[in-house]
């Protein structure tokens, strides 16, 4: 059976082409949102700036169903008090908060064609971070704006989460899934 199983892995990375690395020095940027002090969703590192007194002001982005964050829960384990919640449009919301570290700010890409590679990130049910690939299936529109819709792994407290282009950068945040593997993602910067 392990045999029959490692032709078929081998098989179907033959067919899919040559693999592409994730970045992981991004996840560093990739953080978890907390609400009184248990994990809730994910959000990312947008900008990252050096006060006078040496200590940084650093804005996290996240969906908007996450702006009731109370904290931040940085990959070092250290953590921040929420100074500011902004909500934005189409589910997002922009977090700032203290760091006495400088934190890595996300850069973000051109929007992905329909069929392009996409990863997401995230701490799916307040578990470890994973990494999940998918590929671009669509465009929607609502009241809201528009939304990318992609087909990817993803599991409740991925919210919030980057999608990268194969560059490693941001095109969207992963707001919220619907029946079977179709996610809904609001584009950085969003369209309406």
């Amino acid at each position: 059976m392990t045999r029959v199983l490692s032709i078929i892995v081998l098989l179907s990375l033959l067919i899919a082409g040559p693999a592409w690395t994730f970045p992981l020095d991004r996840l560093q940027s990739v953080v978890t949102m907390t609400v009184g002090g248990k994990l809730a969703c994910t959000g990312w590192v947008s900008s990252c700036v050096k006060t006078s007194e040496g200590t940084y002001i650093v804005a996290v982005r996240t969906a908007g169903h996450c702006a009731d964050a109370d904290g931040v829960l940085w990959n070092d384990g250290s953590t921040s008090s929420v100074l500011t919640t902004e909500l934005l449009p189409q589910d997002g919301a922009k977090i700032t908060v203290y760091s006495t570290i400088r934190r890595e700010a996300l850069s973000v890409g051109p929007r992905p064609a329909l069929g392009d590679e996409i990863w997401v990130a995230g701490h799916p049910f307040g578990m470890s971070l994973m990494i999940s690939r998918g590929i671009v299936s669509g465009w929607e529109r609502d009241e809201g704006g528009i939304w990318m819709v992609a087909d990817y792994a993803a599991g409740g407290g991925v919210s919030g989460g980057p999608v990268f282009n194969v560059a490693g950068q941001v095109v969207g945040t992963h707001c919220s899934s619907m029946m079977g593997t179709m996610r809904y993602i609001r584009p950085e910067p969003p369209l309406e």
